[in-house]
């Protein structure tokens, strides 16, 4: 899901999303082995007659596509071969803190890239950042790459996090530790999850007080304030989000999710739920 999408974006009849969502799917091109083996020109042609009949079913068949490209570092000038999403789906419904139900939700592995040469961790290597260098350079982006406590697809997150951070890059620094914490979730290692979730609860605080926010629909901050407080086990702060949110006279969905907030806060759940526990809406009332 893209963080500018609105809820109502994410919702259908049946609470479900059937589109391609966070993060963009980049343009790659595919380089298959075999193609150097094909034995004449007219049977090269056809490999890459199936390959794009592949990549134009794949939607169709709700598949994941990905491809292999080389990327040169912004940082150290090194190639190497990173995978992207070339397609992917998204069927359900996301959770409250709007991370995508599958096949999306497993394309996380995706979303980052670790330049093997110099560690520098970024959603495109090829990309430059302000002061990119020297932060990789440092002792503190070092420690996290290779901190054992974290899964490692976690430390290339939190990395990519304190290089938006130097670049002031506050909304990709949020997103980056919220990765972070899903990927936590998914290595069942709650303590570096709660973490990773404090660090986008900090950074996220901060957006708030310089009056600005990740999503354009009012509210919505407030729901991603409210669950990372509550799946941290901060409760208090989870309910007083939900109702500075809910103060603002938010569309209904969003209300509806804060309001879900303050029931599970209230019920000390720090669990993960999704968009399919809201309450089915009232029937509109006949003329």
């Amino acid at each position: 899901m893209k963080p500018g999408l609105s809820l109502l974006h994410q919702l259908d009849s049946g609470g479900r999303t059937s589109f391609l969502s966070t993060p963009p799917a980049r343009k790659f091109r595919y380089n298959p082995d075999y193609s150097t083996m094909l034995p004449s020109p007219p049977a090269q042609l056809l490999s890459y007659f199936v390959l794009t009949l592949a990549l134009l079913a794949a939607p169709l068949l709700h598949a994941t596509t990905l491809g292999r490209i080389d990327v040169t570092c912004t940082v150290c000038s090194a190639k190497s071969e990173q995978t992207v999403i070339g397609s992917t789906n998204a069927f359900g419904a996301p959770d409250l803190d709007l991370r995508p139900p599958e096949m999306q939700r497993s394309t996380m592995t995706f979303w980052v890239q670790e330049c093997p040469s110099c560690g520098y961790c970024a959603d495109d290597l090829s990309q430059p950042r302000p002061e990119a260098a020297a932060v990789v350079k440092s002792t503190a982006y070092q420690a996290q790459l290779k901190n054992p406590q974290f899964p490692p697809q976690a430390n290339r997150f939190l990395c990519s996090m304190l290089v938006a951070d130097k670049a002031g890059l506050r909304e990709p620094a949020i997103r980056s530790a919220q990765y972070a914490a899903w990927t936590c979730d998914d290595a069942n290692k709650p303590a570096e999850a709660k973490l990773a979730r404090a660090a986008a609860l900090e950074r996220l605080r901060k957006l708030k007080s310089a009056g600005k926010s990740i999503y354009d629909q009012k509210g919505t901050d407030a729901v991603l304030l409210a669950d990372l407080a509550r799946r941290s086990g901060d409760f208090v702060a989870a309910v007083a989000s939900a109702r500075e949110g809910l103060a603002l006279a938010p569309a209904a969905i969003v209300a509806a999710v804060l309001e879900l907030e303050i029931r599970l806060a209230e019920q000390k759940d720090a669990q993960c739920h999704t968009l399919a526990e809201l309450p089915d809406p009232a029937p509109a009332k006949a003329e």
